[in-house]
């Protein structure tokens, strides 16, 4: 009996709750009843933890606290948590590896910044990421070159090789929101116009439509420009950033 009110005890104080274990549960916060419901799984001493979606029904405050306690709670632990969620921000913050489905199938797995920097086709590079991925549709040019509208885009780096055996296939290209600059006025830069600017304290989320193209894009970018719907600005896109795709959707590597 004692071993096990000094078990509760330390899982209490572990989930912050151990000031609550007179309560009764009516006299609990909806976070705080979600940590009793961890604190329960957590006194077992399991091998493996099963969570499935846990904070879905929080409010986003409590949500991103309760993010970094499970994480924290798992590296005292030691132990193996299989964590369900529909939120990719909780999977890429949590998670050390990640397994995105689609309709029970597996679609990728590795660690959150594989995920991100080289996924495995459309549906991850649209699922991890916010804001997510910008894809375009492209013809490969000659030279490892991208062709938008009447524009030919230079590739650099990794997708070189792969884009020299493809000339003239209709492809699917993907850029994320910080590889897209803002750039000055010339011939080799996109021009867009902004239809929508939200800003976030610490940066602001352009969403444009490209001229070549008529694409909608989504740019990363510092809150010191002064940008507003409307404006016409031009874009000079990242020439390592490019992540392609071919016509089923899967990356080409």
């Amino acid at each position: 009996e004692d071993a096990v009110a000094s078990r509760v005890e330390e899982i209490a104080k572990m989930v912050r709750i151990n000031h609550k274990l007179e309560n009764k549960a009516t006299a609990l916060s909806g976070g705080e009843m979600q940590r009793v419901a961890i604190g329960r799984a957590l006194v077992r001493k399991p091998t493996i933890y099963l969570m499935d979606e846990p904070l879905s029904s929080l409010d986003a405050k409590l949500r991103a606290e309760l993010r970094v306690e499970l994480k924290h709670i798992q590296q005292n632990l030691g132990a193996t948590i299989l964590y369900v969620t529909h939120d990719q921000v909780e999977a890429m913050t949590m998670g050390d590896r990640i397994a995105v489905l689609n309709q029970g199938r597996l679609q990728q797995l590795g660690t959150p910044m594989e995920l991100y920097r080289w996924p495995s086709n459309i549906f991850v590079a649209q699922f991890i990421g916010s804001p997510a991925m910008s894809l375009l549709p492209v013809t490969v040019g000659p030279n490892a070159t991208l062709i938008l509208g009447n524009k030919r885009i230079q590739v650099e780096g990794a997708m070189v090789e792969p884009l020299l055996q493809r000339e003239g296939q209709h492809l699917t290209a993907g850029l994320r929101p910080e590889h897209w600059h803002l750039a000055p006025a010339t011939n080799r830069n996109l021009q867009a116009e902004v239809s929508h600017c939200e800003r976030l304290g610490n940066e602001q989320i352009l969403t444009c439509r490209l001229l070549d193209g008529n694409q909608l894009i989504q740019v990363r970018a510092s809150t010191e420009i002064n940008i507003t719907a409307g404006d016409a600005i031009h874009l000079d896109p990242d020439p390592t950033g490019w992540r392609l795709f071919d016509a089923d959707g899967e990356a080409i590597r």
